[in-house]
């Protein structure tokens, strides 16, 4: 059995067991692994937590948004002034250390985190959940939910159950992969589409209409398209990106 020292950057090297498996094994000793560390967040779901904060936890007008979490950095080494605040994506393996630094500090933040281990003892913060995965720049797939010390400092809130915030990173993945892949019209869905939301055991009924196209922008759809109300258009997107 073989070892090899994994480095991961902000953490230290962790031992892994690689099993040899010919040529194939060998090789994939040296291909990068996705970790936690290198979730880079799509710029369209940042762009809508951007939005949700402004709108729902702190008017961000005269104040300059950092992002201090970057490969080489050290987010201790950066200034943080009186009208910085921080949204950004921490590495995750360093999460808690970060949160405590930045309470300790006085920095305003608003961070992504892991949503099954978002709480941070000892320190005076609320916690934003929501269930919807993130699919990050490296394609890794992560249910986030995020924390901030940005509530009024008169606040009693802990939690809150942010449901306008998983629309808004459904609706900002459904609108990226859509401009990304040139996909049909939303709301459109062909039977080849619909066939990866059919649930075992359960059935669900779509109005759907007469309303069918068989090419967009020039190209042909494969099979044609139906349109779908909008109440069945959010229930197909939500089984896409998580409930």
């Amino acid at each position: 059995m073989a070892k090899i020292i994994q480095f991961r950057l902000f953490e230290p090297p962790e031992v892994q067991e690689i099993k040899p498996r010919g040529y194939a094994g060998f090789t994939a000793k040296f291909k990068p692994k996705k970790t936690t560390d290198d979730c880079y967040t799509p710029p369209a779901v940042y762009n809508a937590v951007v939005k949700y904060i402004d709108g729902n936890i702190m008017k961000l007008d005269g104040y300059t948004i950092l992002r201090p979490f970057k490969p080489g950095g050290d987010y201790l080494s950066e200034r943080y002034g009186d009208d910085t605040v921080v949204i950004d994506n921490p590495p995750f393996s360093i999460y808690r250390c970060i949160v405590r630094n930045y309470c300790e500090m006085g920095v305003r933040f608003f961070l992504f985190g892991l949503a099954l281990s978002l709480f941070v003892p000892g320190v005076e913060v609320a916690y934003i959940i929501q269930s919807a995965e993130i699919v990050y720049e490296n394609g890794a797939k992560v249910r986030t939910s995020f924390v901030t010390n940005m509530l009024p400092v008169w606040s009693q809130i802990r939690v809150i159950l942010a449901g306008k915030l998983k629309a808004a990173i459904i609706e900002a993945q459904y609108l990226n992969k859509a401009k990304k892949k040139h996909v049909k019209p939303d709301g459109f869905y062909s039977s080849a589409d619909l066939l990866k939301f059919v649930k075992a055991g359960e059935d669900r009924l779509l109005e759907g209409s007469t309303e069918i196209i068989s090419e967009i922008n020039g190209r042909r759809i494969f099979g044609s398209a139906m349109k779908f109300p909008k109440k069945d258009t959010d229930y197909l997107k939500s089984l896409e990106y998580g409930e």
